[in-house]
């Protein structure tokens, strides 16, 4: 037999011996391997819920203390308004005394969607609630994504290599009639 045929010969008989060879039958699927659909968005998150992460966008870092979040200069969180009339905006947070001692006086400013909010100063450490009445034009919306901006953060340094602004608990956005 010529040299062309028998390499014609032992390819065919390894293609098909390839072909013919039995493969096992797929894993039967887990609940875990589903595909899952996102979860609405949320009118209240609290930084402690590991499952709210997806609403904490950008600008925030990891969870401490099993209860609270650090913001950097700027951040975001994606919120659900209300599906009727105007929405009351609610953070709550704190500037640690580290923050003030260091910084001074913070502002934080802050938009939803495309209108401004009212910036308001803080000038000592403590626990606060940003509170500003949103736009009746922001309701209905399956979410809407709000702004912070601090007018300063304390940038990374020494065993820091986070930028760090304030502590953040939680946000929300309730009605306008539930203040």
């Amino acid at each position: 037999m010529p040299v062309t045929d028998r390499r014609s010969l032992l390819l065919s008989a390894a293609l098909l011996l390839f072909a013919c060879k039995r493969t096992a039958p797929p894993p039967p699927e887990s609940p875990e391997s589903r595909p899952v659909a996102p979860a609405p968005i949320a009118a209240a998150i609290s930084a402690a819920d590991p499952n709210a992460a997806v609403q904490f966008v950008n600008g925030f870092h990891g969870i401490e203390g099993n209860a609270w979040r650090w913001t950097m200069a700027k951040f975001t969180v994606a919120l659900k308004p209300p599906d009727s009339g105007p929405g009351v905006l609610k953070l709550r947070f704190s500037i640690p005394e580290v923050i003030s001692a260091r910084l001074g006086p913070l502002t934080l400013s802050a938009t939803a969607g495309d209108a401004a909010l009212k910036p308001e100063t803080y000038a000592k450490p403590g626990d606060y609630v940003y509170e500003r009445e949103l736009p009746a034009t922001l309701a209905g919306r399956d979410s809407v994504l709000i702004a912070f901006s601090l007018d300063k953060a304390l940038p990374p340094s020494g065993g820091e290599r986070r930028e760090l602004g304030v502590v953040v608990a939680s946000a929300e956005i309730v009605p306008a009639t539930s203040k």
